[in-house]
Formats: C-alpha cells, sequence, structure tokens
C-alpha cells in the first residue's frame, strides 16, 4: 500500500519518511506543490524493479519462460517430470 505524505511533512520529518518505508516496506509518495508527486522507495524495491524492466527489455524473454512452464506443467501432466527418485 503506497503511503502519501505532503512535501512540508517529508521535509519536516524526512529520517521518519525514511524508516517508514524500511519498516513496512511500502513505498511513499511525497505530494508536491504544483501537482508534482514524488515517490520514495526501498533500495531493495528500487532494484526488483530495475531488474525487472531490464528483463522485460530483452526481446522475446517473457515468451520464452512462459513456454518453458508450459513445458514443464506437460510433464507433470503426464507423469514425465524429472522427479527425484524416493528413498526406499
Amino acid at each position: 500500500m503506497m503511503r502519501a505524505v505532503t512535501a512540508e511533512r517529508a521535509k519536516e520529518d524526512f529520517s521518519r519518511v525514511m524508516q517508514l518505508v524500511n519498516e513496512t516496506d511500502d513505498d511513499v509518495m511525497i505530494t508536491g506543490d504544483g501537482g508534482r508527486n514524488y515517490v520514495l522507495i526501498s533500495e531493495e524495491n528500487w532494484r526488483s524493479l530495475s531488474e525487472t524492466a531490464y528483463l522485460n527489455s530483452i526481446p522475446g524473454l517473457s515468451e520464452s519462460i512462459l513456454e518453458g512452464g508450459k513445458g514443464q506443467e506437460t510433464h507433470k501432466k503426464r507423469g514425465t517430470g524429472s522427479k527425484s527418485p524416493r528413498p526406499a
């Protein structure tokens, strides 16, 4: 859930806003004057978004992953998937 704070409030207690982001893993929208807003996110969330954007930029990668997943489902249904032998 994204929380919102005014730019004035964020300026007053920016350390508290950062603490909120780190403790809750929620993003915080900082509402600015003139209709411009900003979003503060954790580094972990930033890295995740950046990685997702990069992977989505590779032509055909998403389709390839989806096709690979369908093949695994087919093997599972037929009972031909790779299974580890069960201990005796």
